[in-house]
């Protein structure tokens, strides 16, 4: 409980603290470009998934990533060892998404460049089909 109470309860760190005062006196044009430059590439990594028959996925209303539900595709394999082998074999990142209690699921982040997108959703129509 102590564990839990130090993450929930205490204050971030002091170089956070002025990371968040230098993000909030951003220019707002430059916060509007970024979220923008961020809509893109959601819209490109659901336009590429969209078009991989048997994967899954919800669009994402906010953050930089999204879910697909690999389960199909997982066969017995668990979507750790599946995360792995994307990983060691095919040269694509993603997270199990065991470790946010959706087994089954894959955890996919666009905060890279829109060329690194293409790549990755490349590999994985490679992959699925």
């Amino acid at each position: 409980m102590s564990n839990l109470q130090d993450q929930v309860t205490s204050n971030p760190t002091s170089f956070a603290q002025i990371g968040a005062i230098a993000a909030l006196e951003l220019p707002l044009d430059t916060v509007h470009a970024m979220r923008d430059e961020f809509l893109a590439r959601r819209d490109l990594i659901v336009e590429q998934l969209s078009g991989i028959e048997g994967i899954k996925f919800c669009v994402p209303a906010g953050a930089f990533y999204l879910f697909i539900d690999a389960s199909e595709r997982l066969g017995s394999q668990s979507d750790q060892d599946f995360a792995l082998e994307l990983l060691e074999k095919h040269f694509v990142a993603v997270i199990p998404g065991s470790v946010f209690r959706a087994p089954g699921h894959l955890r996919l982040s666009y905060a890279t460049s829109r060329k690194q997108i293409m790549k990755g959703t490349d590999r994985l129509k490679a992959i699925w089909s």
